[in-house]
Protein backbone atom coordinates (compact mmCIF):
# COMPACT_ATOMS: atom_id res chain seq x y z
CA UNK A 1 0.00 0.00 0.00
CA UNK A 2 2.92 2.28 0.63
CA UNK A 3 3.94 1.89 -3.01
CA UNK A 4 0.45 2.91 -4.12
CA UNK A 5 0.61 5.89 -1.77
CA UNK A 6 3.86 6.96 -3.38
CA UNK A 7 2.36 6.66 -6.85
CA UNK A 8 -0.80 8.71 -6.48
CA UNK A 9 -1.15 12.45 -6.74
CA UNK A 10 -4.84 12.55 -5.77
CA UNK A 11 -5.27 13.89 -2.22
CA UNK A 12 -8.51 11.97 -1.57
CA UNK A 13 -6.92 8.73 -2.74
CA UNK A 14 -3.88 9.43 -0.53
CA UNK A 15 -6.18 9.94 2.45
CA UNK A 16 -8.03 6.70 1.66
CA UNK A 17 -4.77 4.75 1.44
CA UNK A 18 -3.46 6.25 4.69
CA UNK A 19 -6.76 5.40 6.38
CA UNK A 20 -6.52 1.83 5.06
CA UNK A 21 -3.00 1.48 6.40
CA UNK A 22 -3.82 2.93 9.83
CA UNK A 23 -7.26 1.40 10.36
CA UNK A 24 -7.07 -1.96 8.56
CA UNK A 25 -3.59 -3.12 7.60
CA UNK A 26 -1.57 -2.27 10.71
CA UNK A 27 -4.20 -3.42 13.28
CA UNK A 28 -4.86 -6.65 11.34
CA UNK A 29 -1.14 -7.34 11.08
CA UNK A 30 -0.71 -6.75 14.80
CA UNK A 31 -3.59 -9.12 15.65
CA UNK A 32 -2.19 -11.79 13.34
CA UNK A 33 1.29 -11.45 14.82
CA UNK A 34 -0.11 -11.73 18.34
CA UNK A 35 -2.12 -14.83 17.42
CA UNK A 36 0.93 -16.49 15.90
CA UNK A 37 3.06 -15.60 18.93
CA UNK A 38 0.41 -17.10 21.21
CA UNK A 39 0.63 -20.29 19.14
CA UNK A 40 4.39 -20.40 19.76
CA UNK A 41 5.51 -19.33 16.29
CA UNK A 42 8.42 -16.98 15.73
CA UNK A 43 7.42 -13.82 13.91
CA UNK A 44 9.96 -12.29 11.52
CA UNK A 45 10.51 -8.55 11.92
CA UNK A 46 8.36 -6.24 9.84
CA UNK A 47 10.04 -4.56 6.91
CA UNK A 48 11.14 -1.02 7.55
CA UNK A 49 8.73 1.75 6.65
CA UNK A 50 9.82 3.15 3.32
CA UNK A 51 7.22 5.87 3.00
CA UNK A 52 8.56 8.86 1.08
CA UNK A 53 11.75 6.93 0.22
CA UNK A 54 11.84 6.15 -3.47
CA UNK A 55 14.00 3.31 -4.74
CA UNK A 56 17.15 4.74 -6.32
CA UNK A 57 17.71 4.44 -10.06
CA UNK A 58 15.32 3.95 -12.92
CA UNK A 59 12.72 2.01 -10.92
CA UNK A 60 11.72 5.15 -9.02
CA UNK A 61 10.83 6.83 -12.33
CA UNK A 62 8.16 4.21 -13.08
CA UNK A 63 4.84 5.53 -11.81
CA UNK A 64 1.36 4.07 -11.73
CA UNK A 65 -1.51 6.33 -12.69
CA UNK A 66 -4.31 7.08 -10.23
CA UNK A 67 -6.59 4.89 -12.37
CA UNK A 68 -4.18 1.96 -12.01
CA UNK A 69 -4.00 2.47 -8.24
CA UNK A 70 -7.80 2.58 -7.98
CA UNK A 71 -8.09 -0.55 -10.13
CA UNK A 72 -5.71 -2.39 -7.81
CA UNK A 73 -7.78 -1.35 -4.80
CA UNK A 74 -11.05 -2.40 -6.41
CA UNK A 75 -9.54 -5.82 -7.11
CA UNK A 76 -8.29 -6.08 -3.51
CA UNK A 77 -11.70 -5.10 -2.14
CA UNK A 78 -13.41 -7.67 -4.37
CA UNK A 79 -11.02 -10.36 -3.13
CA UNK A 80 -11.58 -9.35 0.51
CA UNK A 81 -15.37 -9.45 0.11
CA UNK A 82 -15.10 -12.87 -1.56
CA UNK A 83 -12.98 -14.25 1.30
CA UNK A 84 -15.35 -12.87 3.95
CA UNK A 85 -18.44 -14.22 2.19
CA UNK A 86 -16.82 -17.65 1.87
CA UNK A 87 -15.94 -17.58 5.56
CA UNK A 88 -19.52 -16.66 6.45
CA UNK A 89 -20.94 -19.46 4.28
CA UNK A 90 -18.59 -22.04 5.79
CA UNK A 91 -19.52 -20.83 9.29
CA UNK A 92 -23.22 -21.12 8.52
CA UNK A 93 -22.76 -24.66 7.19
CA UNK A 94 -20.87 -25.67 10.33
CA UNK A 95 -23.53 -24.14 12.58
CA UNK A 96 -26.29 -25.89 10.61
CA UNK A 97 -24.49 -29.24 10.90
CA UNK A 98 -24.04 -28.74 14.63
CA UNK A 99 -27.71 -27.82 15.12
CA UNK A 100 -28.77 -30.90 13.16
CA UNK A 101 -26.53 -33.09 15.30
CA UNK A 102 -27.96 -31.82 18.58
CA UNK A 103 -31.50 -32.08 17.23
CA UNK A 104 -32.31 -28.40 17.22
Amino acid sequence: MEIYLENTQDKDLCNLIKWGLDEIVFPSTTKLEQFLKNEGLTIPPRPTNRLNQLIPGQVSKIRASDDEVISAFVLAIEAAVNVHVRGLVVSLVIVRQYLNRVGY
